[in-house]
Order: structure tokens, then sequence, then C-alpha cells
């Protein structure tokens, strides 16, 4: 590495806001996608984690570069990850889904494991549905999460399964056969 490289790396590591040192429970408490441990991993990176998988950053980078320089590594990668997202798709959705309702702040502390795996089901039902009637199927909240006169839970007994074309046709709209 040159005298050049050199200064500008020290210059970047020296202008670095440090690290908290955070657990995976406090870093999953706090909600946040990383947390440092301010301890090296098993390949010797000192390096932030991801929360969800508890992987090091670093390794991560590394392992993206080998396999980037590799002849048609592209589109290897791309194969994989098509494979991946298939298989994973329902969740994927059951997570995105997750997310946007605790952004929302719908998503209730004391939802249970047993309750987050009730609206897994869920998403994993409307995957299957989509691929037997050959139409897309969604998971809609019955009462919408931001809803013009009332605001709803992302809980599993507000959700159901109903085709991607009734979901767009509701849109946020509160229907009134619920009450019946």
């Amino acid at each position: 590495m040159s005298k050049q490289k050199k200064a500008v790396a020290a210059k970047n590591q020296a202008a670095a806001p440090p690290l908290m040192i955070l657990t995976r429970d406090e870093a999953i408490k706090q909600n946040l996608s990383h947390y440092f441990t301010g301890s090296v991993c098993r390949n010797g990176h000192l390096s932030k984690r991801r929360t969800h998988t508890r992987h090091c950053v670093a390794c991560g980078v590394e392992a993206n570069s080998r396999y980037l320089t590799k002849p048609n590594g592209l589109e290897i990668w791309k194969k994989h990850r098509k494979k991946y997202l298939k298989k994973a798709s329902a969740k994927i959705n059951a997570y995105v889904s997750e997310s946007r309702a605790r952004k929302m702040n719908a998503t209730p502390k004391w939802l249970s494991e047993e309750d987050r795996k009730e609206i897994y089901v869920l998403h994993q039902t409307a995957k299957q549905l989509s691929k037997q009637a050959g139409e897309p199927y969604h998971v809609d909240h019955i009462v919408p999460l931001k809803g013009v006169d009332v605001s709803g839970l992302h809980v599993p007994w507000n959700l159901r399964v109903i085709t991607a074309h009734d979901n767009h046709t509701k849109r946020n709209d509160l229907q009134e056969c619920i009450y019946e």
C-alpha cells in the first residue's frame, strides 16, 4: 500500500466515531440492524455484526468480493439469489410486513413468538394459494394500519389472506362487514 493510501486510511479511521459496544440482545431491544461487540470475529476482523444473523460485516464484504471476482461470479450470484428469494419469499414477506408495521408502531411489544409464527403461516398460505390458483394472494390487515377513522394492529387476528386484486381494491378502507 502506498504512503498516500495509508494516510487516507489513517485519516478515515481517525475521523470515524468510535463504535459503542453493545450486546446482540441490547441491539435487538433498540431495534438496531447492527451492533459492535469490541471483539474480533473468527477471521480476525474487528467489525460491526448484523443483528439478525450475528455475522461480521467485514466477513460478508470479503465473501462477496471473492465470489464476484470469479469468472461468471455475478451470474452465479444472481442465480443463487433468485433461488433463495423464491424459497424464502413467505419468510421475507412476513419480515417486511412486520418491519413496515413496526415503523408505524402497529406491532405491539407483547406479541408472542407463537403470534409471530401465526403471521408467518399466513404469509406461507398466501404464497401457496398464489402458486395453486395462478393469481397473486396477499396478507391483508382487516383493520388498516393507517385508516382514516381507526388504525389496527399488526397481529394475527387482524390479518387474512385475500387476492391481490381485492387487497388493492380495498386499499386503506375499513369494510363494514367486519362488524357483522
